[in-house]
């Protein structure tokens, strides 16, 4: 009578592969990279695009132009699904700012066709309602910067046609359009707010400077501070956090500010300049900096790893990616680069390596299970055949 035994190593090697199919490859890059490519599919066309927000359901915002004088640009929101889709205009050109989780957009659009240098006006866009002007403060021109997801949208207006002076303002739709002052001086502009209705931007001061500020409905506008010259706020997420830059001998350098902590720089990635653009409620912060040889390089900051070059994250051949413009919840993240020498934008996912699963572990605790077993059986050669199964006479 014959025992069949199991092949000790061919057991260990089905483990492995087992174990191998179960926790998935090991990724060399960070995250996955996708170009978002043109309005009119053709990616080798000579078009600057420029992505500046997207939501938690993977939906971007931007804009797209032909290049060189005379430019005609477009206001785009692009789904891996169907591209990039055309929003309109009021009548001239329109650029996309910004984009919130209903995928209503805002941005800005000049309102006279044969006009381009004319005026401008904010601009809301929805898939029901299209393209709409919201107006402005008195003056005739108007920029929207930034929509929560209330639909409350923030930016800048003329207040007057003479004397020129332009105000920060938040929009509702019930309300209109409200002027939100400015810090002692003649101007300011709303670039960024959450989703409880505090509002970030830079006004100027009483002074010659200009500070990032922030705004809520019980103290108006605060005057944030600086640690050199100017500042500006660019971004604030749903836990009051802000981000932004501020001017140091000359050259702008990214800031971090909170309540506890106040304004703290976030290093460089060796060159002088940095500029932190949007920060998620994850308080991971996105933006661009130089090098030493001075070129610009698109970053992502976190408390654990401090400031990286996301170059170095992304296997992405062809590609240079100069600034990242949004962080999403998902972490996903938009900017712009250059995809073989052509004005591009982009679109970066993390890539997640699974975690060991319970089947994982059990193959893990077989493989064990077949070390120790193949360290205690010890066969003669005349009792194993050439199948590897060993024999019992």
């Amino acid at each position: 009578m014959k025992k069949m035994i199991f092949n000790m190593p061919a057991v260990g090697i089905m483990v492995l592969l087992t174990f191998s199919m179960i926790c998935g490859p090991i990724y060399a890059g960070l995250y996955s990279i996708t170009g978002l490519g043109t309005l009119d599919g053709d990616d080798s066309a000579w078009e600057n695009v420029y992505a500046s927000d997207i939501n938690d359901q993977g939906v971007i915002a931007g804009s797209i132009s032909t290049p060189g004088p005379g430019s005609d640009w477009h206001s785009f929101v692009w789904t891996q699904e169907n591209g990039m889709q055309d929003l309109g205009t009021l009548g001239g050109n329109s650029t996309a700012s910004s984009i919130n989780d209903s995928s209503a957009v805002v941005g800005t659009s000049g309102t006279d066709p044969l006009d381009p240098g004319g005026a401008s006006h904010a601009y809301l866009w929805t898939s029901e309602d299209g393209i709409q002007d919201i107006g402005t403060l008195g003056g005739s021109t108007s920029r929207a910067n930034d929509i929560n997801a209330f639909g409350q949208v923030v930016g800048q207006s003329d207040i007057s046609v003479f004397p020129f002076s332009q105000h920060a303002f938040l929009w509702e739709e019930e309300s209109g359009m409200q002027d939100l002052g400015t810090l002692g001086g003649s101007w300011s502009e709303a670039r960024g707010m959450n989703d409880v209705g505090d509002v970030v931007g830079q006004s100027r001061t009483s002074g010659l400077d200009a500070h990032a500020f922030l705004w809520d409905s019980s103290n108006g506008m605060v005057d944030l501070g600086s640690l050199g010259g100017s500042s500006a706020a660019n971004a604030i997420n749903n836990l009051g956090v802000v981000v932004g830059y501020y001017l140091l001998n000359s050259n702008l350098r990214a800031f971090m500010w909170d309540e506890i902590n106040g304004m703290i720089d976030i290093g460089d990635l060796g060159g002088s300049t940095t500029v932190a653009q949007n920060i998620n409620d994850q308080g991971v912060v996105v933006g661009s900096s130089r090098l030493l040889d001075n070129s610009t390089r698109a970053f992502i900051w976190d408390s654990t790893d401090g400031l990286l070059d996301l170059n170095t994250l992304v296997d992405a051949p062809g590609w240079e990616l100069t600034s990242a413009a949004a962080i999403n919840g998902k972490g996903h993240i938009v900017g712009h680069g250059w995809h073989n020498g052509l004005s591009r934008s982009f679109l970066l996912e993390p890539v997640v390596v699974p975690e060991p699963s319970s089947l994982g572990l059990l193959a893990i605790g077989l493989f064990g299970l077949w070390w120790v077993g193949s360290r205690k059986y010890i066969a003669t050669t005349d009792q194993v055949n050439r199948s590897g199964c060993l024999t019992d006479s």
